[in-house]
C-alpha cells in the first residue's frame, strides 16, 4: 500500500513519474516506504483489493505525448461522448469531449477531455459508476432488472441497463499445505512462529512474537455478459475490437498479481475454468463463464510474551559398576545443580 493509503497501480514500478514516491522516507522508521512485505492478508482483503484495482484499471489513462487533455483509456469497457471522469488525485472533473479512432479506423480508447487541469502521469482517474463493470460478492444474489411497487403493492419489473458483471465467491478453504503442490496432504495444522524479537524499549523482560498460519483457498469469479461477443470478444485476427470480458479480466488478474502479492497475499494462481452455465433467473438471455483461482493467504497474529529469564537444571549422572571394569575408566557419577539466568541465557539461545 502506498503512503496515501491506495494500492499500487499495475505498472507504476516502471513509470518515471512514480520514482519520487518510491524513495519517500517513512518518518516513523527512517526507512523507505514498503521496503518489504510486512503483513498478511485474508481472503476478504483480496476481495476488497480486487474491487479497488478494477476501478483503477478501468480508469487507467495514458497521456498523449504532445497534446494536453488527450490520451487513452486502454482498459475502459464503456465510454461515450459526454461521460464524466473524476481525477481522484486533484479533485478535477472532466468531460469526454470526443472519442477518436486510430489511423486504422478502430477505436482503442483514445479520448479528448475537457475541464480542470491537464492530468499528470501519476494522477488517478476514475470513470463514472455507469461506465464501469459491476463487481460484487455473489451473496446475496440480486436480480438484474429494477424492481418497483405501485400503490396497490403489485410488483412490476422494468428492464434496467446491464453492464458486464463480475461476482466473486469462495468455494473451498483449509489450512495450507507444507508440500510442494496446493492442497497436498501435509498441512500446517497450527500457527508457526515467524519472528521473535526483544521489545526492550517498553519492558526488557517482554518479547514480541509473530506467528503465521497458511490457508489454501479456491475462489470463483463469475463473469456475466449480455452477449457472447461481450463475454468472449469479437475474435478478429488483427486483435482489434472488443477483447471480451473473459480475456480482459484474465489480463487484469495477471497484471495486478504482483500488487496482490506485495500487499500480503502469499500466492495467486489461475486454477481452472468450468463449463458455461445458462442464467435462468432473469428476463433477458445472459451468458456466464466461471473462472477459478487458487489463493494462499496467511493469518498473522502478534503478541507480547514474557521471555524466559531463568532455567534451573538438576541433573543426576550414574553408571553401573561394571562399566568401569569394561572401559578401564572411572564411571561418571554425581549431581549437577546449575542456574542460568538474565541476558546470558537470552544470548545463549540466539537472542540479541
Amino acid at each position: 500500500m502506498r503512503p496515501d493509503g491506495t494500492l499500487e497501480l499495475w505498472d507504476e514500478q516502471y513509470l518515471p513519474g512514480y520514482q519520487e514516491i518510491a524513495v519517500q522516507i517513512n518518518p516513523e522508521t527512517g526507512e523507505p516506504y514498503r521496503q518489504r512485505r510486512y503483513r498478511g492478508a485474508r481472503i476478504s482483503d483480496l476481495f476488497a483489493m480486487v474491487g479497488e484495482s478494477l476501478a483503477a484499471y478501468q480508469g487507467y489513462f495514458v497521456k498523449h505525448p504532445y497534446e494536453p487533455f488527450r490520451g487513452w483509456f486502454q482498459f475502459a469497457r464503456y465510454l461515450a461522448q459526454g461521460d464524466i471522469v473524476h481525477n481522484t488525485t486533484t479533485g478535477d472533473i472532466y468531460t469526454v469531449e470526443a472519442l477518436l479512432n486510430e489511423d486504422d479506423g478502430t477505436f482503442q480508447g483514445q479520448v479528448v477531455l475537457s475541464g480542470g487541469s491537464d492530468p499528470r502521469e501519476t494522477d488517478r482517474l476514475k470513470l463514472d459508476e455507469k461506465n464501469m463493470i459491476v463487481y460484487s460478492h455473489s451473496h446475496p444474489r440480486s436480480e438484474v432488472s429494477s424492481t418497483k411497487f405501485d400503490e396497490g403493492t403489485d410488483r412490476t419489473d422494468n428492464p434496467a441497463p446491464f453492464n458486464d458483471t463480475v461476482e466473486v465467491s469462495q468455494l473451498r478453504y483449509e489450512p495450507g499445505t507444507v508440500g510442494k503442490r496446493p492442497f497436498d496432504r501435509e498441512r500446517q495444522a497450527l500457527p508457526i512462529l515467524r519472528e521473535s524479537n526483544l521489545d526492550d524499549l517498553i519492558d526488557p523482560d517482554v518479547g514480541v512474537e509473530t506467528k503465521g498460519w497458511w490457508f489454501d483457498h479456491i475462489i470463483q469469479f463469475d463473469l456475466f455478459g449480455k452477449t457472447n461477443t461481450r463475454l468472449d470478444g469479437e475474435g478478429k485476427l488483427d486483435g482489434s475490437g472488443d477483447p471480451g470480458l473473459v480475456n480482459w479480466f484474465q489480463d487484469f488478474m495477471m497484471r495486478y498479481r504482483w500488487v496482490f502479492l506485495w500487499n500480503g497475499i502469499q500466492q495467486l494462481l489461475e486454477w481452472q475454468g468450468t463449463r458455461d452455465e445458462p442464467v435462468g433467473n432473469i428476463k433477458n438471455d445472459m451468458v456466464h463463464r466461471p473462472l477459478l483461482y487458487y489463493v494462499r493467504t496467511e493469518r498473522i497474529s502478534t503478541a507480547r510474551v514474557r521471555r524466559i529469564s531463568q532455567i534451573d537444571v538438576l541433573v543426576s549422572i550414574g553408571a553401573p559398576e561394571e562399566l568401569a571394569e569394561q572401559s578401564g575408566c572411572p564411571a561418571p557419577t554425581g549431581q549437577i545443580d546449575m542456574t542460568v539466568n538474565d541476558f546470558g541465557l537470552y544470548n545463549a539461545l540466539g537472542g540479541l
